[in-house]
């Protein structure tokens, strides 16, 4: 655990402090990110100067370089930052969880809107066998009909625009696209089963734009081998069943089955859409990537991977790296994300089932979802962004650590002397935030900057003021969480929704955790867990709140009704856990009004998710009558001390998981049980 020299005595910074432990000033993880980027500069430029400085006769050059050195450090800072002294003996310590690009933005400008666009080409399935060159596989044979594709082998080169029909079956060999002209190669696959041992099964080369139709009613197949032969040790690719270095479409009605067991299922390095069909992939590591753009609307799709299950990787470039997301079905098994982003996510509707030994999803910069369902059946953390916004649909999230998480930056342990730096606040969508962090760490030995989008060891977000956002305006939200419910690094704003949060048990933790303040102006919260750190949404709402904290601890189950002196019930809910308080924020709670809060009992009403509607309550045993007269009436103490909430391992730190920031992980294994993720630290649903 850190120590701070000082800290703000009040309970919410205590929280953060205890539970995070701390370094000076309560810099933020994405400021320690970017400094620790700026003292490997300064360490190369070190490096090379002392090398130069060594000869005498070099000693005007070495000069002129420091001066060089100086001003190219000046030119090239990370936007939005601004460092003024790092020691050049700094030792990296920790490992950066996920890709760094959203993090490293300094303003809204700098962000383009996710607008993803399918085309007339994208959704066109329509082909014919008389004017297609028609490829007939044959095991190890291959027949060709039609121009603009030869063989050598057991290869397939396809190297002018056209449709090909390839079917068959294929023992060892590649469907290879290679095409320099304009236009765009379309390749159908009609009952089409290839298998490559030592490379990709299909690999687009070079190509305008690729678009793969699955026939209607056909079921495909593709896979490859557990190694892949280059032709010298600089090439690494391809790296997947299916990889694509030109933009890729995938459309039609049939079946793709990708079976991944060298490294990935299906990658495409530029912009790759998935249109309509049904797809079934398992991978070793990464299921689905898109480099640039991951976009799928109307598809079934099933991963079992490794590593990540749907990516888009692209960290060079602010405005790429976007997963979009416009219908569809989704089962998804995952070794570590099971959705992740370098950049952003948009979701506007489809249907989710996960089970992530990592995050559900999980966005750099931020995540949107403006409707869909979500049946969230196992990860570390459900939804993690550094804005995250929800303007509808529905959630049934279980977490080992943090249901829903906002924060910034990536893991990182520096040792520094003095660094100053200022990171900019940016805006996405509807999550807006106006916040500046500036942070200054002193230390001679490491400073650590816990969180990073849930940082390694950490329980999610780190200990800072964050200026992350999480916009709730409408949705169905169930949390049942072993972390806290609701960890924002920043603020959050409510206008609208249900919020249904149970857990945490440990008293570091809570149900509601943030740091810059919560306005509630519409919607519905009921939060039960521990009240070592219970908060309810602040004084700056116009929804009212009831904070009760208990005496006693309750087991789960225990039905908790809040009702008015006639008698109405405000809220009946059972929690999933154990419990020792309870918040309530409705638009039912009026100001001047007497309340009773009681606990046992039943309910004649309906059950869904714990929350009693309708119906009447009765033989509770009254705790407190409260009479409101502010925003937030407060019942009870909180009781400190209980389990701590700092120690749970993240599961990037587990060996046997590929890692999910490069492209792979050297030396990764395949999943067990036939292709399954490998176990991991998050337990299932409590």
């Amino acid at each position: 655990m850190g120590v701070c020299s000082s800290f703000d005595k009040q309970s919410q910074h205590v929280h953060t402090v205890f539970k995070h432990g701390c370094y000076a000033n309560d810099a933020s993880a994405t400021t320690m990110r970017n400094v620790f980027n700026f003292a490997h500069r300064e360490r190369i430029y070190t490096m090379i100067f002392n090398n130069i400085f060594s000869s005498r006769k070099a000693l005007s050059i070495a000069l002129i370089f420091l001066l060089i050195a100086a001003l190219l450090t000046a030119c090239v800072s990370v936007p939005g930052v601004t460092a003024t002294s790092v020691t050049t003996s700094e030792t990296s310590t920790g490992t950066a969880e996920s890709d760094t690009t959203g993090s490293a933005i300094a303003s809204a400008a700098d962000v383009a809107p996710v607008n993803v666009t399918f085309d007339s080409e994208d959704t066109n399935a329509v082909w014919l066998e008389s004017t297609s060159t028609l490829i007939n596989l044959s095991q190890s044979s291959i027949d060709i009909s039609g121009s603009g594709a030869t063989t050598s082998g057991s290869t397939v080169t396809i190297s002018v625009p056209g449709t090909y029909v390839i079917s068959g079956s294929l023992d060892n060999g590649q469907i290879l696209v290679n095409s320099e002209a304009d236009g765009i190669v379309r390749l159908v696959l009609n009952s089409a089963s290839i298998h490559n041992e030592t490379s990709a099964a299909i690999f687009v080369q070079k190509a305008d734009r690729v678009v793969l139709v699955l026939a209607d009613g056909t079921t495909n197949t593709l896979s490859d081998g557990t190694t892949y032969t280059y032709p010298d040790e600089e090439t690494d690719e391809p790296s997947a069943v299916l990889y694509s270095k030109a933009d890729l479409t995938i459309n039609g009605t049939g079946t793709l089955v990708v079976e991944g067991h060298y490294k990935q299922g299906i990658t495409g390095k530029d912009d790759l859409k998935i249109v309509s069909g049904t797809l079934v992939v398992t991978a070793v590591t990464h299921g689905i990537t898109g480099r640039d753009l991951l976009a799928i609307q109307n598809a079934t799709i099933t991963v079992n991977a490794g590593s990540s299950g749907l990516r888009s990787n692209n960290d060079e470039d602010t405005a790429k790296g976007v997963i979009y997301i416009a219908n569809g079905t989704f089962d998804l098994t995952t070794g570590s994300d099971a959705v992740h982003s370098s950049n952003q996510i948009k979701i506007v509707g489809g249907t989710f089932t996960v089970n992530a030994q990592d995050d559900a999803f999980h966005a750099e910069t931020a995540l949107t979802i403006n409707d869909g369902v979500f049946n969230i059946e196992q990860s570390y953390e459900g939804l993690e962004s550094l804005y995250l916004t929800i303007n509808g649909g529905t959630y049934d999230i279980n977490a080992s650590d943090d249901g829903i998480n906002v924060a910034g930056g990536d893991t990182a342990s520096t040792t520094t002397t003095t660094t100053t730096a200022n990171a900019t606040a940016i805006a996405i969508d509807t999550a807006t935030a106006t916040n500046s962090a500036t942070a200054t760490a002193t230390d001679t030995t490491t400073a650590t900057a816990f969180g990073g989008q849930g940082g390694k060891g950490g329980m999610g977000g780190g200990m800072t003021t964050g200026n992350g956002t999480l916009t709730i305006n409408g949705g169905y939200i169930v949390v049942n969480a072993v972390g806290d419910g609701v960890d924002i690094n920043g603020s959050i704003t409510m206008t609208g929704g249900t919020l249904l949060v149970n857990g945490p048990v440990e008293n570091m933790n809570g149900s509601l955790d943030y740091d810059n303040g919560f306005t509630m102006t519409g919607g519905y919260i009921v939060a039960a867990g521990s009240s070592g750190m219970a908060m309810a949404p602040d004084d700056t709402s116009t929804v009212r709140s009831l904070l009760v904290n208990f005496d006693t601890t309750y087991p789960a189950g225990t039905l908790v009704n809040i009702s008015d002196a006639s008698g109405q019930t405000i809220a009946t809910f059972a929690p999933a856990k154990t419990f020792q308080s309870i918040v309530v924020a409705s638009v039912d709670i009026a100001d001047g009004q007497t309340y009773t809060v009681s606990v046992g009992g039943q309910s004649t009403g309906t059950l869904k998710d714990g929350l009693y509607t309708l119906g009447t309550y009765d033989s509770g045993s009254v705790v407190t009558t409260l009479t409101v007269s502010s925003i937030v009436t407060t019942y009870g103490s909180q009781a400190m001390g209980g389990g701590g909430g700092g120690g749970r391992t993240r599961p990037g730190d587990q060996t046997d998981v590929p890692s999910i920031d490069g492209d792979d992980t050297a030396g990764a294994t395949a999943p067990a049980d036939g292709m399954k993720p490998p176990a991991g630290s998050p337990p299932p649903r409590q």
